[in-house]
């Protein structure tokens, strides 16, 4: 289902002022896109609130005046018929890429029109003539619009979760469509494989959606503010934020939850 389906109204949303660092992750990666990094992944286990961070995200951008930076969203789920199918996923994504990307309507509409049955074939046989070829078409675009996928390990079997990781990977790495990808997903093992196969495991960024990963980005933030803020002199030709939050992200990404490891880095 897409963020604004019936089918999930009202659809789950985080409480305003939390998860600012999760939010704040997904904002960087969709503004500042990074040719090398076209991937990110968002996992935690059942409950820890991954689908009100992604229809938060998507909303918090489109409400903001940033929905063309939105390419478009689904929602895997078991609940409702239909929304763990994974041959929906490409005619949904398609649907929102043709009203949201000026220009791709018209490439989208003549590729269901060659074959009317397409949206009811198999993802494979979807991939190119839904995906691939409509974007040949197009011109290049001065963006690189994000699709939001939610709910991977809903969709109904493991070989398809891992199958449409595996488009996604060749959408961006062998394709070169103008993409980028987030996903959230619990961290089951079949998936969490997939991301550490090539390609997807050079062009993914990672992280768990939990407390230590927070508490460690926070702390890294605060103590590099500390530093800036005691060297005047020092850092007057430099702008903040100082690092950089992606900086800031592989360094909490690293640490894992080990402020020794933390505290080394800072004391450096």
């Amino acid at each position: 289902a897409m963020h604004d389906s019936s089918a999930r109204d009202p659809p789950p949303r985080c409480h305003p002022d939390t998860r600012k660092a999760a939010l704040d992750t997904i904002d960087t990666f969709v503004e500042e896109p990074d040719p090398d990094k076209t991937v990110m992944w968002m996992n935690a286990p059942f409950g820890h609130g991954k689908s009100a961070v992604i229809q938060t995200a998507i909303e918090t951008l489109r409400a903001s005046g940033r929905g063309h930076r939105v390419a478009g969203g689904f929602f895997f789920g078991r609940d409702k018929e239909g929304r763990d199918k994974a041959h929906y996923l490409l005619p949904a994504i398609l649907y929102q890429v043709a009203h949201n990307i000026p220009g791709m309507y018209e490439h989208v509409n003549n590729a269901i029109n060659a074959d009317p049955i397409l949206p009811s074939k198999s993802l494979e046989a979807q991939f190119i003539p839904l995906l691939v070829v409509p974007f040949l078409h197009h011109p290049t675009s001065t963006h690189t619009p994000t699709v939001f996928i939610d709910g991977l390990d809903e969709c109904d079997t493991p070989a398809a979760q891992c199958s449409i990781l595996k488009l996604i990977a060749d959408v961006v790495s062998i394709h070169r469509i103008p993409l980028q990808f987030v996903v959230a997903s619990r961290p089951e093992v079949h998936i969490t494989r997939s991301f550490k196969m090539s390609p997807l495991s050079s062009i993914t960024r990672s992280f768990k959606l939990d407390d230590d990963f927070w508490c460690m980005k926070d702390y890294f933030r605060k103590e590099f503010d500390k530093i800036y803020e005691s060297r005047p002199d020092e850092m007057s030709a430099t702008s903040q934020p100082w690092p950089s939050d992606k900086v800031v992200w592989d360094l909490a990404d690293r640490a894992s939850g080990q402020y020794l490891f933390a505290s080394t880095i800072i004391n450096f």
